[in-house]
């Protein structure tokens, strides 16, 4: 064969590969992932826990602490078609307030130490609704007076702590949907890869409003813009990794505080202005998702608060690690 045809031949090879790789790339970075579950009735997984929290007062460490729990489990009861009925226990949103003042207060109230969420989760779009509302309402308000007797008859000072602490809780109880958006935060991670189109490393951006919990003019809401994305596909052990991020815009909750802490007259608060005062949050996680199984089987989730002023500042430093099995 001809030289020069061959060298032709390997030319146009190049060139090809050359024109075609680009869009063999882009496309390959640009595949559709989607996924869902595959659970059967009976299976069942255990939720276990493992926290850090650091806490400094006018940057001086306060409070560090380890802990380790099992912190529920989720039960598959029930199926149809186009959902699934799930049975999650998880532990009792109170006690872990009130363990703050009042160490072990779950002993004291074992049938109230875990909470039982009925869910119904929709296996094609993603979404879940609480079904047994009434009956948390209930078991809730239970657990409230609870701990309201016990504290009241044995330390009225942490009674009215426990009071201002538990305030936001308390207001969920008659706000189903705040309940929901709560027990989101605690289970959500649960259905993460659900009802979404993900493409590697391309974030799902949306944006929300929450409830203000700080117990400064509620009544205003906190934006939240969120960014889900899918980081990591490990074929060797068939498990994905997406990562989330939470940011909040504070601005409206920093001109209720201060306009609070003036009219309460806690001190001298005339020279202080939004532009000295700091409350912030930032809060990320990674998951991890075995899409043979079909089940989360790892979450780790990081958060920092702040709350700066002229008059000092308080910062917290949190790490939760979930493992389902």
């Amino acid at each position: 064969m001809n030289i020069i045809y061959i060298k032709l031949i390997n030319m146009r090879i190049l060139l090809t590969t050359l024109i075609i790789f680009p869009f063999l790339l882009f496309s390959q970075n640009n595949k559709i992932y989607e996924y869902s579950p595959k659970w059967k009735v009976g299976d069942k997984k255990e939720i276990t826990l493992n926290t850090t929290y650091k806490l400094w007062d006018k940057e001086k460490l306060a409070i560090d602490e380890t802990d380790s729990i099992k912190y529920g489990s989720v039960e598959v009861t029930d199926k149809t078609k186009e959902a699934y009925t799930l049975h999650i226990r998880i532990k009792n949103i109170a006690f872990g307030i009130i363990e703050e003042i009042y160490k072990n207060i779950d002993l004291r109230l074992l049938e109230y130490e875990y909470m039982l969420l009925i869910y119904e989760f929709n296996k094609i779009d993603g979404s879940y609704s609480l079904r047994n509302w009434k009956d948390i309402q209930g078991f809730m308000n239970e657990s409230f007076s609870g701990i309201d007797s016990i504290l009241k008859s044995e330390d009225q000072s942490l009674y009215f702590r426990s009071q201002l602490l538990l305030m936001p809780e308390k207001s969920l109880m008659n706000d189903k949907s705040a309940f929901e958006n709560k027990m989101q935060e605690q289970i959500g991670y649960l259905f993460t890869p659900y009802g979404k189109k993900f493409t590697l490393n391309t974030a799902i951006v949306t944006e929300s409003q929450e409830k203000n919990v700080f117990p400064f003019n509620n009544t205003s809401e906190i934006n939240v813009i969120t960014k889900l994305s899918l980081t990591k596909i490990d074929k060797s052990t068939k498990t994905t990794e997406f990562t989330e991020i939470w940011e909040y815009d504070f601005e409206e909750v920093k001109k209720n505080t201060l306009a609070y802490l003036k009219s309460v007259k806690l001190a001298d608060f005339k020279d202080h202005t939004t532009d000295n005062l700091d409350i912030g949050i930032t809060q990320s996680s990674k998951i991890r998702y075995n899409y043979k199984t079909t089940w989360i089987s790892e979450a780790y989730f990081e958060a920092t608060s702040s709350y700066i002023s002229p008059d000092g500042s308080m910062k917290t430093h949190e790490t939760s690690f979930i493992k389902i099995n």
